[in-house]
């Protein structure tokens, strides 16, 4: 008489698959340590970057004189050396008179967390601290299909002159790459139903003071 499983054989078998089920557990605990572990350096290696980059830019280091850096970077900059900062007077916020405040207020950084920009500081002797300028550096143009095809990577300008005043030299737009079937390119706009400002590849400067602004594609037939 054939003999069948029986509980105890049952019992292997569920064990057996128990155990199996608990391998690949293990596999995937283990890859996800793993993953886990190379995104952690590399948030780590990316903060590490940007706080070394910081740091390097220390106030004594910078006294009298001007330099390009992450708006992100300066604002970390004043928060590190806060007690040593008298106040901070940005170019941004007012492009002519200049927007000053106290570095115990709520920086205006923080309105504009955006591209590079200018930074001059200033070693006052008689208060024992400094003075932050801000000027605007960069910006960013953003390009915008506006119901037609492609992609067009975005452009970051220098901005010409804090004062808003032009050199005629400009910086070229990107060429157009965007297609519509049926349509012709007519060049950019500043809204998205409006008319053509500026030509395809045309030379501008100054669109803005920080940030980004967007161009949008016309399409004629």
């Amino acid at each position: 008489m054939q003999r069948g499983f029986g509980y105890e054989g049952i019992d292997v078998v569920k064990i057996g698959v128990m155990m199996g089920f608990i391998s690949i557990l293990l596999v995937y605990v283990i890859y996800g340590i793993n993953v886990g572990k190379q995104m952690g350096d590399k948030v780590y290696t990316t903060m590490a970057d940007a706080e070394l980059e910081t740091n390097n830019a220390n106030l004594r280091s910078l006294s009298y004189s001007k330099v390009i850096l992450p708006t992100a970077a300066v604002y970390s900059l004043t928060q590190y050396n806060s007690t040593e900062i008298h106040d901070l007077t940005c170019f941004i916020c007012d492009d002519v008179h200049g927007k000053y405040e106290l570095i115990s207020d709520s920086p205006c950084l923080l309105e504009h967390l955006q591209g590079r920009v200018k930074l001059e500081t200033i070693y006052d002797e008689m208060l024992g601290q400094y003075h932050l300028f801000i000027y605007p550096y960069s910006y960013t143009v953003k390009f915008d299909a506006n119901g037609g095809s492609g992609r067009m990577a975005s452009q970051e300008f220098i901005y010409d002159d804090y004062t808003g005043s032009t050199s005629g030299k400009g910086q070229s737009l990107t060429k157009n790459t965007y297609y519509k079937q049926g349509y012709n390119f007519a060049g950019w706009s500043i809204t998205k139903g409006g008319n053509v400002t500026y030509t395809n590849g045309q030379k501008v400067e100054n669109l803005v003071l920080f940030g980004e602004f967007t161009l949008y594609a016309v399409w004629t037939q």
